[in-house]
């Protein structure tokens, strides 16, 4: 099954998703973590994807890369992934060129002490 999980405080938002993600259900997970960051007034997130089940494309990823670059320029975002599992790596590359601070973590309690300290 498809899940997203979205959840914040008025310090960070904490999403996640659970299953295999296409990539209009991409765009949509991402508008809903930028809906509550706005909410709740954060540029800093977790997204969790260790039991993202599917990877995207080369070229999806380079897009969308592109697109996050741009919209959430000013965020501070740790991505969680399975060790040795899908990671985005030109989605990240992507991502980093722009002013988004992104780092990948194969543990949350790492990333969870590496954000706070943003």
């Amino acid at each position: 099954m498809n899940q997203a999980k979205i959840n914040g405080d008025s310090n960070l938002v904490y999403a996640s998703w659970e299953g295999s993600i296409t990539g209009e259900q991409r765009h949509l997970f991402r508008d809903m973590i930028m809906d509550l960051c706005e909410k709740k007034g954060v540029k800093k997130f977790i997204v969790d994807l260790t039991k993202q089940t599917n990877g995207t494309n080369i070229k999806d990823n380079y897009e969308f890369g592109k697109q996050l670059r741009r919209k959430m320029m000013g965020y501070t975002i740790a991505a969680v992934y399975k060790k040795g599992g899908i990671t985005e790596d030109l989605l990240i590359e992507t991502i980093q060129r722009g002013r988004v601070n992104i780092q990948v973590f194969y543990s949350l309690d790492d990333a969870k002490k590496w954000i706070n300290n943003q």
